[in-house]
C-alpha cells in the first residue's frame, strides 16, 4: 500500500519545498494540485483567468515530475477539479476544455489518474437537480474521447453540496457515460447518510483512489473499518491523507502518515 498526501496543503509552499517535506514526512505518493506559491498553474474550482496556460505544456510537466521523483513521491493522482455543471455554457465548456488539456499531459507526470467531483451551483437544491445532472454527463461524456485516446482514467468523488452527493449518484453517473475510464476516488468524510459498508458494495469494482480525512488518522476504530473494508475490496491503489490545513507541517504530516501506516500493517493492507 502506498500513503501519499493531498497537496492542497501546501499551496504556500515552492514545488521543491513541498515535495522536501513530503519526502522527509516519509510519504510514497502524492495527490497534485498544481497550485503551489511558484506555480499556480491550476487551482482548485479556478476560473477561466486563473489557469497559467503559459505553463499548461509538456516541458513544465516533466520538470515537475522530475522535482517529485528526486524526492521518492510518485505522482499517483492530479488534480483536476473544475465546475462540470456550471450553468453559464461557455464557462462550462472553458471548464472541460482546460480539463481536456490537463488529461492530454498527465502522463508527462507519470500518472493515468485525474481526479475531479462534479461541481456546484450557488444554490445546493439547483445541483441536485435532475438538469443539473444531466449537465454532469454531458461534460463527462466530451470528455470520453481524450481518456480513450490517453488511456487516462477520470476518478470522481462524491462531496453532499455538489451535483454528485453521495455514492449512489457516482454509480449513475458511471453507467451513464457508460465507460471504463471513469472511476470513483471514495471519501467517507464527504457523504451523509451512507454508511461506508453499502457504499463500497456498490463502487467497489470502480475504486482507484482512497482518501482518508484528519478524523480518519485520530481514531483507530474508525480508520481500521474503513482500510478493513478497503482490504476486503481488494483496493491496491494509494491512500491520500487529505489534510485540510493550510500549512500542517512536517511533524502532523508525519503523525498522520505513521498512525495510517499503522493500521493499514495491522489489517494487513
Amino acid at each position: 500500500m502506498k500513503i501519499g498526501v493531498n497537496s492542497l496543503c501546501f499551496k504556500e509552499y515552492t514545488i521543491e519545498e513541498a515535495a522536501r517535506v513530503m519526502s522527509e514526512a516519509g510519504l510514497d505518493s502524492v495527490q497534485l494540485f498544481l497550485d503551489f506559491k511558484n506555480a499556480r498553474i491550476y487551482p482548485m474550482y479556478h476560473t477561466r483567468a486563473e489557469i497559467d496556460s503559459n505553463q499548461l505544456n509538456k516541458e513544465k510537466f516533466e520538470e515537475i515530475f522530475s522535482i517529485f521523483e528526486k524526492a521518492g513521491i510518485e505522482i499517483a493522482v492530479l488534480g483536476g477539479h473544475t465546475n462540470l455543471v456550471e450553468s453559464d455554457e461557455n464557462l462550462r465548456i472553458k471548464n472541460i476544455e482546460n480539463l481536456r488539456k490537463l488529461i492530454s499531459l498527465c502522463r508527462n507526470l507519470r500518472t493515468n489518474i485525474v481526479a475531479t467531483e462534479s461541481g456546484q451551483l450557488e444554490r445546493v437544491a439547483q445541483n441536485h437537480s435532475l438538469k443539473s445532472f444531466a449537465r454532469l454527463v454531458d461534460s463527462v461524456k466530451r470528455l470520453i474521447p481524450i481518456l480513450e485516446k490517453k488511456d487516462v482514467v477520470l476518478a470522481v468523488e462524491a462531496f453532499w453540496p455538489d451535483t454528485l452527493r453521495n455514492y449512489a449518484h457516482v454509480l449513475k453517473l458511471i453507467q451513464k457515460v457508460d465507460s471504463d475510464k471513469v472511476k470513483v476516488v471514495i471519501d467517507p468524510a464527504n457523504v451523509e447518510d451512507e454508511s461506508i459498508t453499502d457504499i463500497l458494495n456498490y463502487i467497489g469494482p470502480y475504486l482507484a483512489v482512497a482518501h482518508v480525512k484528519r478524523a480518519y488518522t485520530r481514531d483507530e476504530d474508525l480508520c481500521r473499518k474503513f482500510l478493513s473494508q478497503l482490504k476486503e475490496h481488494q483496493f491496491s491503489g494509494s491512500i491520500i491523507l487529505d489534510i485540510r490545513s493550510e500549512d500542517p507541517g512536517l511533524e502532523e504530516v508525519a503523525r498522520a502518515k505513521n498512525f495510517l501506516e499503522k493500521i493499514a500493517d495491522e489489517v494487513g493492507l
